[in-house]
């Protein structure tokens, strides 16, 4: 028997996927027919390790700072 996030994993990179894209742009780029699959079509992808991961609100925030937006604490 599966656990509820092993089921819900699975459903996000499958039949879920239309759901997320249609309403946040945020499909998996190898899931065909998702927005940014087509943006991937004949790139490389490359994902975050949980290291990389970690320190994505930091990185979030110093982008958002460099575009002038602002940045809450």
């Amino acid at each position: 028997m599966k656990s509820k996030e092993e089921l819900l994993v699975g459903w996000l990179a499958t039949e879920g996927q239309p759901l997320l894209d249609k309403e946040d742009y945020r499909g998996f780029p190898w899931v065909k027919g998702t927005f940014n699959a087509k943006l991937a079509e004949g790139n490389k992808v490359l994902f975050c390790d949980p290291e990389c991961a970690a320190k994505a609100g930091a990185m979030q925030r110093e982008y958002t700072k460099a575009l002038g937006l602002p940045v809450t604490k």
